[in-house]
């Protein structure tokens, strides 16, 4: 008796994943960018217990913002 090979079936990839990925990440750190910025002030007001924490943050920010303007030359 003669077995007959049979190829195992290959996975094929979706197509188009990896972009949605990238602009989901670059979504999600530009939303995190936004909300440093946004609360790090209310925090500072209020008294909150991390708002030296995200003043720093956005200070940082800020910092890396500006190098990054001399680089481009904006």
């Amino acid at each position: 008796m003669h077995r007959r090979a049979t190829a195992t079936p290959i996975r094929v990839m979706r197509q188009g994943r990896g972009f949605g990925a990238g602009m989901t990440m670059g979504l999600l750190a530009a939303a995190a960018v936004l909300a440093v910025y946004l609360l790090a002030p209310v925090a500072e007001t209020r008294g909150w217990p991390l708002s030296g924490t995200l003043a720093a943050a956005r200070d940082g920010l800020d910092a890396l913002r500006l190098w990054l303007a001399t680089r481009v030359g904006g």
